[in-house]
């Protein structure tokens, strides 16, 4: 079987069950900054300008940060690459890089009928939801990384408030 590990490039109902593997990192554990993702590798999908500096950061804080980007972009040397490379990160292809962390979530990502039971105290269900409606508004107004579209979901007392922004 052919392992999928791009999230977008999968069917939604097959990223519906994937994110249900997922464990949300809650705010409390950032409580002494960025520790609680020391010793962890951190994949960044992209280097543009926002990545980039996003890896910048994370590294700056001592974590281990490392970019995917498209196998033409790097065989070409396109600026995403050079970006990376120039600031001394390793790259690869999605397909070396991750599983790893959501697109602006810091999640486990797995595959669908491996033993997941290690991570059940740490689920956030509240994220979950919260990230399923995010991604739900962004897919309906087929947006990505290089489109303005926005979505920050939160939960209260059993209702989700979306904030949603879509530029023209």
């Amino acid at each position: 079987m052919e392992k999928v590990n791009y999230f977008n490039a999968i069917p939604w109902r097959e990223a519906l069950l994937q994110l249900g593997h997922c464990r949300f990192m809650d705010r409390s554990e950032f409580a002494d900054g960025t520790n609680a993702l020391k010793g962890k590798k951190i994949v960044i999908v992209g280097c543009g300008a926002q990545g980039l500096h996003q890896g910048m950061n994370l590294r700056d804080s001592g974590l281990d940060v490392s970019y995917a980007l498209r196998e033409s972009t790097i065989s070409e040397k396109r600026q995403s690459w050079k970006n990376a490379v120039e600031n001394g990160f390793k790259v690869g292809t999605y397909q070396e890089m991750i599983p790893a962390a959501g697109q602006g979530i810091l999640a486990i990502q797995g595959r669908r009928g491996e033993d997941y039971s290690y991570l059940e105290n740490f689920a956030d269900r509240e994220g979950t939801s919260a990230a399923l409606v995010e991604r739900a508004f962004v897919r309906y107004l087929n947006g990505g990384c290089s489109s303005p579209v926005a979505a920050h979901a939160v939960i209260h007392d059993d209702t989700v408030h979306l904030m949603g922004l879509y530029y023209q």
